[in-house]
């Protein structure tokens, strides 16, 4: 499944719900949803933009001398957060048509960061870069995002764990004072297996209505409430982590009531 990536896909709903980690080069991987191909894959070199762009390079490599000095997780995305927001400039709105023309005629990334046009997908590639780097087990998703503000749409974020437990990182969407966003999911390390598997599940099913939605709710800091779920399904069917939290309590009941069914029948 990952052969045509830089990166290895661990999940994909056929573009409603993608799952990518382990960058295997120094490209960062773009996971875009295409009209008629699902997943396309465009790839940002970072070492041709540290090689074009002198700023950048300095500011990255600050960062990372930044990252090595501390061991917190929270500190280091701090760090993170702080350098994406210095040298990756949101687009904005009357340069979005220029950002897609750029994206599709296969720009690279220098050209990308010298003209202020990063968006979700540059930014959190960049983070899940950097985890990498920091030896942080995190995971670059692109996902259908709804804000309870009423903002919705496709959006790129990072997954990453700590003490066993997942947790998102938004670099696209920091708090009011610049400070990275980042939500529990509810979800510890195995649920969150179990959460790939249903992602996967749907990977064969075209028929949109036979589909399975999946998905998981996050509150920030702030008050807001960030879904993030696929494309297909409704919230009343979403495969959820309560409920794979379920599943696995009645899978795990189940196999102990046959173990002591088994062990009642050797003592007979």
């Amino acid at each position: 499944m990952s052969d045509e990536f830089d990166c290895d896909i661990v999940a994909n709903n056929k573009a409603d719900f993608v799952i990518a980690n382990n960058i295997k080069s120094g490209y960062v991987p773009i996971l875009l949803h295409g009209a008629t191909t699902g997943v396309d894959n465009m790839n940002f070199d970072i070492d041709e933009c540290c090689q074009k762009n002198d700023m950048f390079r300095v500011k990255i490599k600050k960062a990372q001398e930044n990252l090595k000095e501390t061991a917190s997780v929270f500190e280091k995305i701090a760090i993170m957060q702080s350098f994406i927001e210095e040298a990756m400039p949101w687009c904005q709105a009357k340069d979005e048509d220029e950002r897609t023309a750029c994206i599709f005629d296969g720009e690279p990334f220098s050209y990308m960061v010298d003209h202020k046009y990063c968006m979700c997908a540059e930014r959190a590639s960049i983070a899940q870069y950097l985890c990498q780097q920091s030896k942080i087990k995190s995971y670059l998703v692109n996902s259908m995002v709804e804000i309870s503000s009423g903002e919705k749409g496709e959006h790129a974020y990072v997954v990453f764990e700590k003490d066993n437990q997942m947790y998102v990182y938004d670099p696209a969407n920091p708090m009011k004072d610049k400070a990275p966003r980042i939500m529990d999911t509810n979800m510890d390390k195995t649920i969150f297996g179990d959460f790939i598997a249903s992602v996967n599940e749907n990977s064969n099913v075209y028929d949109r209505k036979k589909k399975n939605c999946v998905g998981f709710n996050c509150r920030a800091d702030d008050g807001k409430k960030f879904v993030y779920r696929s494309y297909c399904g409704t919230m009343e069917n979403i495969v959820s982590p309560s409920r794979l939290k379920a599943a696995r309590l009645a899978k795990t009941q189940e196999n102990l009531n046959i173990s002591q069914k088994n062990k009642s029948t050797k003592e007979l």
